[in-house]
């Protein structure tokens, strides 16, 4: 009896507990090489592949980025390998078998003067379903006094759309964005086109904004020359196209 007191004793502190499985929409950590399993969807933390971050303590001319890379898969869909980052100006989600697989944080954060081990690495990871997402923070049409300003499309980073140019309430010209950006962790847009006013003349424009909570302020500069600043608010609903 004592014997088989034991041995119980042993195969219980010897089991492994049962990992819990990450919720659906809800920040989880990942350990460099660990395996997790969502709903199905397997996300494997391959390595840290680069990590340019600003060092804390150091003096940067940008802010730097970590790319991660992880596996992914979900039986039958053949499994992928993929890199997101840290930076907004690169990739930070991807789509699979219809899940969103978004990248929120990489720790730690870099120290000058000293190293991080590649098992140390830890990624904090959001997924949800691609079609129970909600409407990202910047798409959509931004309005001042009732004038649409800016129709915005993003995906993953980029921003495609129109701008709306007026004199008074009279809308003067529209123009297609060229290149544009919206980061989406510090709420910063940048959108940049070429313009052709009534009178014939092509002048470029840049359009710069913070989102804050559900304002975005927005400074526009018209061939070098800056033309003022609104705050601008997003209608509820898309506008029909």
């Amino acid at each position: 009896m004592f014997l088989r007191s034991i041995a119980l004793v042993a195969l219980v502190i010897a089991s492994p507990q049962t990992a819990r499985e990450p919720e659906l929409g809800k920040p989880f950590e990942v350990r460099a090489a660990e395996v997790v399993t969502i709903q199905g969807l397997r996300i494997s933390f391959d390595s840290v592949t680069e990590d340019s971050r600003c060092p804390t303590g150091a003096q940067c001319v940008w802010a730097g980025d970590a790319a991660a890379t992880f596996g992914i898969e979900k039986p039958p869909a053949a499994a992928v390998q993929r890199a997101l980052h840290t930076n907004g100006r690169f990739e930070q989600q991807t789509d699979y078998d219809n899940f969103v697989i978004r990248l929120e944080d990489v720790r730690p954060y870099p120290k000058e003067g000293v190293a991080i081990a590649p098992a140390d690495y830890r990624a904090t990871l959001v997924v949800t379903r691609r079609d129970a997402a909600q409407r990202d923070r910047i798409s959509g049409v931004w309005t001042s006094d009732s004038r649409p300003l800016l129709e915005l499309e993003a995906e993953r980073g980029a921003v495609s759309g129109t701008v709306h140019f007026y004199e008074g309430s009279s809308r003067r010209a529209s123009a297609p964005i060229d290149s544009g950006s919206f980061d989406d962790r510090a709420g910063v847009l940048r959108v940049a086109g070429r313009v052709t006013t009534p009178e014939g003349r092509t002048l470029s424009y840049v359009v710069e904004g913070v989102l804050q909570q559900d304002a975005l302020r927005v400074t526009l500069t018209v061939d070098d020359v800056n033309r003022g600043s609104q705050v601008l608010r997003r209608l509820d609903e898309p506008r029909a196209k």
